[in-house]
């Protein structure tokens, strides 16, 4: 790991030193750099993106439990409950 110094600026100020020189403020920013090892840096993998077909909250519809056309017909073969008021 190396770092070093870049200036960003400098402002020269009314004052002066003991030795009659003017008094500068340098403003810096730090850079570091860092050299990693080729056996150290693993590849990226890559993930494979799901292209089977989704339903309504993303759900594989080959897969989903929820199947409308299944649900549909059950909730049509339960009884009704009516409520009283």
């Amino acid at each position: 790991m190396r770092a070093k110094l870049e200036v960003t600026s400098i402002l020269r100020t009314d004052r002066y030193g003991p030795d009659g020189d003017p008094l500068y403020v340098v403003n810096n920013q730090p850079i570091t750099r860092i050299k990693v090892p080729e056996a150290l840096i693993r590849k990226q993998q890559t993930i494979r993106k799901d292209t089977r077909p989704k339903g309504l909250y993303g759900q594989s519809i080959l897969e989903s439990p929820l199947d409308p056309i299944v649900n549909l017909q059950e909730s049509l073969d339960r009884p009704r409950i009516q409520l009283s008021r």
